[in-house]
């Protein structure tokens, strides 16, 4: 009995010591785990269930090719305390069905054109700015001798694709996406798009180093926030180039297949011009009158369809340009949206929470995707963010990552990732002809987004990142709602024909007849 005594204690020890000594999650490494993308955020106050964390270990041990046993580990932390890319390893927002790949990533964003320029905000002192210079040349010519890519520095004073620049903590990206001191984030780039996008921050907390000195190798660095501003995202291949850990100073450097996959998958191996979709002009549905001869107040896109208010009422298009069969559109507001009052401001769809976020005045309502109220709304919307004014005049999501909202001639641009506006009362002049003073926006299935004023709508193409002036604006009401021609009544059917109409075709008829 005293032989099984000992045996029971001994093992009841070692358990109790095991538990002790295994690593446990720090609120640290939850935020770790947060923020690039392992794990969803929670509102405050409230805290992650065990199986979430569980869940958000998992990814990152799958991601970085550890044993996925859920549970925190040495080695886990010691890659968590490895410096890197402030850029997101994993879009939840991105289900899948099957386990991720050994491969790149894509984004969904690019250029659509291959002559691209670049510019300097700023400088490191760490090296001479012909060293730096040279180091960031070769950075882009990394991508350039493996597409149809060219990069071309440019004046500071001349638009630039681009923008390059070297700052240390918050640089007017937002607090959420401050740089954090040396050797933890060591730069961040942007995706492209208008604005911010394809532009690179470098910690200036760093020591940048060129020839594998001491320090941080910028060429290495560059290269791959380069590889950012170019549409890629994090590969979990250890040996390439985008993956999220900085590897330091690697001589004679070649680019990993992995990465010559990626952008080549982008832009195409040849010199030319690469192809580009061809996108399908939507068919529109009739409506009621009344959307005719009225201007949208407010428009979003929740990736079923569109949603169009005026005044008191709301109309829905399905992604095949109709009105879903047996429905009774338009509707009321308060009919599809409970509690929501008329006469909105702006909206959009929040696509990483699957919410729909509507603004009036001061307020904000947010609906989760059965349209029902969520706790506490609606809100001030200092709640929000407090650089984002009230009496809005439209919203519209770029994509899940971030959305613009629009007043008067300024513009804001909002990270979804980091919940933190990264630009903010920016001329809306720098969008290539979208007036102010906008009614509405949204961005539709074909991928541009249309901008609607004074019965009028600007189709801004994500291709050029410009509004043909030549073609824009048309009549919303005949494109939007298949409002006739020249008139404020839709399409005629055996149900919808006006009697005015017929009155001067009787006139017409009676006229030729007394004529002849």
């Amino acid at each position: 009995m005293k032989v099984v005594l000992h045996i029971s204690i001994f093992l009841t020890c070692g358990l109790i010591t095991q538990v002790f000594t295994q690593p446990r999650m720090k609120d640290s490494d939850v935020n770790y785990m947060v923020k690039y993308g392992y794990m969803e955020a929670v509102e405050k106050g409230k805290k992650h269930t065990d199986e979430e964390m569980r869940q958000g270990l998992m990814r990152f041990q799958e991601f970085n090719g550890m044993d996925m046993t859920g549970k925190m580990s040495e080695d886990m932390t010691s890659k968590m305390e490895t410096p890197r890319c402030g850029m997101k390893d994993m879009n939840l927002d991105v289900p899948s069905d099957h386990p991720r790949a050994k491969r790149y990533t894509t984004v969904g964003n690019r250029w659509y054109k291959n002559d691209l320029t670049y510019t300097y905000k700023s400088f490191t002192p760490d090296l001479s700015r012909e060293d730096v210079r040279k180091a960031l040349q070769d950075a882009f010519g990394v991508w350039s001798d493996v597409s149809p890519l060219t990069f071309t520095e440019v004046d500071p004073n001349m638009p630039a694709d681009i923008i390059i620049l070297f700052q240390a903590g918050e640089h007017g990206d937002g607090k959420n996406a401050s740089f954090d001191g040396p050797n933890k984030v060591l730069a961040h780039a942007y995706f492209p798009g208008p604005g911010i996008g394809g532009d690179a921050h470098f910690d200036e907390d760093e020591y940048f180093t060129k020839n594998g000195n001491r320090g941080i190798d910028l060429f290495q660095v560059a290269a791959h926030e380069f590889g950012h501003s170019l549409g890629l995202g994090h590969s979990n291949i250890e040996q390439a180039l985008m993956a999220p850990y900085y590897a330091g100073y690697i001589p004679n450097f070649v680019l990993h297949p992995d990465d010559v996959a990626g952008i080549q998958s982008i832009y195409g191996v040849n010199r030319g011009t690469p192809e580009t979709p061809d996108p399908q002009e939507p068919v529109y549905p009739p409506v009621d009158p009344d959307f005719c001869t009225s201007n949208t107040d407010v428009a979003l896109y929740d990736g079923t369809g569109a949603y169009l208010f005026q005044g008191k009422q709301v109309t829905f298009i399905t992604m095949r340009g109709t009105v879903p069969p047996e429905t009774e559109y338009p509707k009321l507001i308060a009919e599809e949206f409970q509690g929501l009052p008329d006469d909105l401001d702006a909206a959009y769809y929040k696509f990483r929470r699957n919410t729909y976020v509507f603004f009036k005045g001061n307020l904000y309502w947010q609906y989760d995707q059965n349209k029902v109220l969520q706790s506490g709304f609606p809100r001030n919307i200092g709640k929000f963010d407090v650089n984002l004014p009230g009496d809005l005049d439209a919203a519209v999501s770029w994509n899940s990552g971030y959305t613009f909202f629009f007043k008067g001639d300024r513009y804001w641009l909002y990270n979804e990732y980091y919940e933190s506006f990264v630009e903010v009362r920016q001329n809306i002049n720098r969008w290539g002809g979208i007036p102010g003073n906008l009614n509405a926006a949204l961005r539709w299935k074909d991928g541009h987004l249309y901008f609607f004023k004074d019965g009028q709508y600007y189709m801004y193409s994500t291709l050029t990142y410009s509004v043909d002036l030549n073609v824009y604006p048309l009549p919303s009401g005949e494109a939007w709602f298949s409002c006739r021609p020249g008139s404020y009544q839709y399409y005629p059917s055996s149900a919808h024909v006006p009697a005015l109409n017929i009155a001067v075709l009787i006139v017409a008829v009676l006229s030729c007849v007394l004529h002849f």
